[in-house]
């Protein structure tokens, strides 16, 4: 059965820890050192068995140098004591956890996803992305919990301050998911089996809470859960055993 807890969310760093009966598995490890210890200490890990990097962005990568004596499994080029290059839907089995890799869209081409499967239970984890193609919305229906990036609303991001630049980078192909994108997305994959959704990434600046939770709860079905991933507050999802 599968647990994870998403440690940290959003653009000033991010982090998550899977976890089955058998495996322990670290995603990203973006943000504050201290910080991340004290989630560790928490949920009571001590040791990973890999660690899991989605793209070379700083707030994905920044506490790299304390992690990485672990084994590392990634699609970007980086130069580690041991490193296993992902290539899109390759496979790896981290004990009783089956890891299949995502290739997404975003300004570091190197950008991937994972689908976690353990036992009857499976994980969709798809942080910083432009867009989900068909084929992945494919490969990702019907699975048990989502962590899918719901990042800006397109109203706010539009009328902020930032650069004309920023703006059509963020709403690009290679940028981020908009609620709107997040919710087209959940509304094609989730399905009976679906229990939980997060919503991840979102931006300080052009989003909030409210508005990214009541557009993705538009298109699921009553029964399934839906939690926002914050930036400095541990929430936790799955098996509860």
């Amino acid at each position: 059965m599968l647990r994870f807890h998403i440690l940290a969310s959003g653009s000033k760093g991010n982090c998550s820890v899977i976890q089955s009966k058998f495996a322990t598995i670290l995603i990203d490890c973006g943000y504050k050192i201290r910080y991340l210890r004290d989630c560790f200490q928490k949920i009571g890990v001590e040791h990973f068995d890999v660690m899991l990097i989605t793209h070379m962005h700083s707030d994905h990568i920044s506490q790299l140098k304390s992690f990485q004596h672990y084994p590392i499994i990634t699609a970007s080029n980086i130069v580690a004591l041991d490193v296993t290059k992902a290539t899109p839907n390759a496979t790896y089995y981290i004990k009783d956890i089956k890891v299949t890799i995502l290739k997404l869209s975003h300004d570091d081409e190197n950008t991937i996803g994972f689908i976690f499967e353990c036992e009857q239970e499976s994980l969709v984890y798809i942080a910083d992305t432009g867009y989900v193609s068909t084929k992945i919305q494919n490969m990702i229906k019907n699975k048990t919990y989502y962590v899918l990036e719901s990042n800006h609303d397109t109203k706010m991001l539009m009328q902020s301050n930032r650069s004309m630049f920023l703006k059509q980078r963020i709403a690009s192909d290679i940028g981020h998911l908009s609620n709107d994108d997040c919710a087209d997305v959940l509304k094609n994959v989730v399905g009976n089996e679906t229990k939980q959704v997060f919503l991840a990434h979102l931006s300080q600046d052009c989003n909030n809470e409210e508005i990214a939770l009541q557009t993705s709860r538009n298109v699921l079905a009553d029964h399934i859960q839906l939690f926002v991933a914050k930036q400095d507050e541990m929430v936790t999802g799955g098996c509860c055993d």
